[in-house]
């Protein structure tokens, strides 16, 4: 009796988490157990990974008391009350026909393969990789760094929720907001590539020069080539060439300055 008491106790939150996630998985070790007997004590921490199928079942009971803590960490028995109450508001969002939750996750799942698929998005985000670490770890996050050290962050997006939110003094106009931007996007239309668009605009703004602009402004800039590379000192120095005669330092696929050899090269940090 008292096993039994023990083993319908309820746990933590981290530890009913951790249980939650051990059955689901011990669903594929075990698709016959459909009353979940055989990993019933498993999951809750009474028995041992060694009484675990093999495999995914047994590795993540071999990390059951790391996982636990860390979920413990994550989510404080302060936050218990929260988290239920926004669990059982987005349940609406899994209701039939719509499905809506479950629907935008199959299309966001649709749209990562058809980017997976495609040569060109491949490319471009090797392109962006490439300008990792040229510009330093403290201004990574530019204006949200402060944003998310704000001490009165969690109070501010309660109260914009609260405002947007059902009977929320902005919900009405939010609404009418969403319903523009639908009908926005319903009869989006590519523009004529003849004329120029907000990003020829901002590029024309960002790269314009002016006497105004020089106004003694000292320090270390890193000057870029057509491409948005780093433009080094002087092509056939240091490695760096230009096997194609276009004026620019080689690069590969990804955007990565190559050598003569085709081994990647680096511009030295500052």
């Amino acid at each position: 009796m008292d096993t039994e008491r023990q083993a319908v106790a309820r746990g933590s939150l981290g530890e009913e988490v951790y249980r939650i996630a051990c059955q689901r998985i011990a669903r594929e070790a075990y698709p016959t157990d459909v009353s979940g007997y055989m990993s019933r004590e498993l999951c809750r921490g009474l028995a041992g990974p060694e009484t675990a199928a093999p495999g995914r079942l047994q590795a993540l009971a071999e990390q059951r008391a790391a996982t636990v803590e860390a979920l413990d960490r994550v989510l404080p028995a302060s936050a218990e009350d929260d988290l239920q109450t926004m669990l059982l508001s987005i349940l609406s969002l899994y209701d039939l026909p719509a499905e809506v939750l479950p629907s935008n996750t199959r299309e966001l799942g649709a749209l990562l393969e058809r980017m997976e698929a495609d040569e060109e998005v491949a490319q471009a985000l090797g392109r962006m990789a490439a300008r990792r670490g040229l510009r330093s770890t403290e201004l990574q996050l530019g204006v949200m760094a402060p944003a998310l050290l704000y001490p009165e962050l969690p109070d501010v997006t309660r109260t914009a929720l609260g405002g947007l939110g059902d009977g929320g003094m902005a919900h009405e106009a939010f609404v009418d907001l969403q319903a523009a931007l639908a009908l926005e996007l319903a009869t989006l239309q590519a523009d004529d590539p003849s004329e120029p668009g907000t990003l020829d605009v901002s590029r024309d703004l960002l790269a314009s020069t002016h006497a105004s602009f020089d106004g003694g402004l000292e320090g270390w800039y890193v000057v870029r080539d057509e491409r948005g590379l780093p433009l080094p000192r002087a092509v056939g120095v240091n490695g760096f060439v230009d096997g194609n005669g276009d004026g620019l330092a080689d690069v590969n696929a990804d955007g990565r300055f190559v050598g003569a050899d085709g081994s990647e090269l680096f511009l030295p940090r500052l």
